[in-house]
């Protein structure tokens, strides 16, 4: 008997995208570092978005996944076009283009501890994300990289509900399923 592979819900060319209205653009640029930033302070700000975030990381819940090329066009602000979201020909479309401009917005790469602030040439298939709610990009709940109107932070929200979630289907006393979650 054979079975058919099952697909993935999001392709591996994309990233996931998630707003933080606690993380600034000014933060994550000293966190980048460059342009007369000392490396020690460079250091303590990443470290400071990192700290933020661990308060409530990065679901998701919360994650939009986007193609890698609009996630790239849209951190750089580059005009938009018609853009793959495969990753060998976003790879080979670059090839040819000039690098990203250094005055790419900066975004931060939730990767645990390994986590850094990173521009849009450093976006790499299947990464998270973190960006500020003022950059904007959606519009109606959906990917929007022409909207300015800032985001929304649901984060704190999604966390609040998972946790009543919990509470609903688990006895407070010695943490087992009660009969709620049994039933269900």
């Amino acid at each position: 008997m054979k079975f058919l592979p099952t697909l993935p819900l999001a392709t591996d060319a994309d990233v996931h995208v998630v707003w933080r209205a606690d993380v600034s653009e000014a933060l994550l640029r000293k966190g980048r570092g460059g342009d007369g930033i000392a490396a020690e302070v460079a250091k303590r700000a990443a470290a400071a978005v990192l700290e933020r975030i661990e308060v409530c990381p990065p679901n998701g819940l919360e994650a939009v996944a986007v193609p890698i090329g609009a996630a790239r066009a849209w951190l750089a602000e580059a005009p938009l076009r018609d853009i793959a979201d495969v990753e060998s020909v976003v790879a080979d479309e670059r090839e040819s283009e000039d690098a990203t401009s250094p005055d790419s917005k900066p975004a931060f790469a939730w990767r645990g501890d390994e986590s850094a602030v990173v521009v849009a040439d450093d976006l790499r298939p299947g990464m998270t994300i973190v960006v500020p709610t003022s950059y904007g990009g959606l519009a109606d709940g959906t990917w929007d990289p022409a909207s300015l109107t800032a985001v929304e932070d649901i984060g704190d929200r999604k966390q609040t509900e998972r946790e009543l979630r919990r509470l609903a289907d688990h006895d407070s006393l010695t943490g087992l399923l009660n009969r709620r979650g049994f039933m269900e």
